[in-house]
């Protein structure tokens, strides 16, 4: 794992919305596929990460794989947590939660996210927190 992605963990595991965003360029475009939205620019992260630290305040992600080639990375990631806070207009459950996702982006000269875009399994997330049946 290289410096750059060990900080960005960091900052999302610390659950400060600023730290986040200061992996971020002013211009960045996050996608999160998951929820459908498109954040654009730093302070959009900010708020997408601290309205995410809300909904499970003990939210941890863990690299499980990456590849970094120049600007452009792709990491493997396990989430896990409780959800004890509203996710959007559904009130918390506090049930436990494992989701696997990943990131797939580029950075800048500066180690700055220009872009980022976030796939995982919302449906399998809502079984879990018992908002939705099992599918199977």
């Amino acid at each position: 794992m290289s410096d750059w992605m060990q900080r960005y963990w960091d900052a999302w595991n610390s659950h400060d919305a600023d730290r986040v965003a200061e992996m971020m360029a002013e211009t960045v475009t996050f996608v999160d596929v998951g929820l459908g939205t498109t954040y654009q620019g730093r302070d959009a992260v900010r708020a997408f990460a601290a309205e995410g630290h809300a909904t499970s305040s003990d939210s941890s992600f863990t690299l499980l794989s990456s590849q970094q080639s120049g600007s452009s990375y792709a990491m493997e990631w396990e989430s896990t947590g409780t959800n004890t806070g509203p996710l959007g207009p559904l009130p918390a459950t506090n049930k436990t939660y494992r989701v696997n996702g990943a990131s797939i982006g580029e950075v800048d000269e500066r180690g700055l996210v220009l872009r980022n875009t976030d796939y995982w399994n919302m449906a399998g997330f809502l079984v879990q927190l018992e908002v939705l049946p099992p599918l199977t």
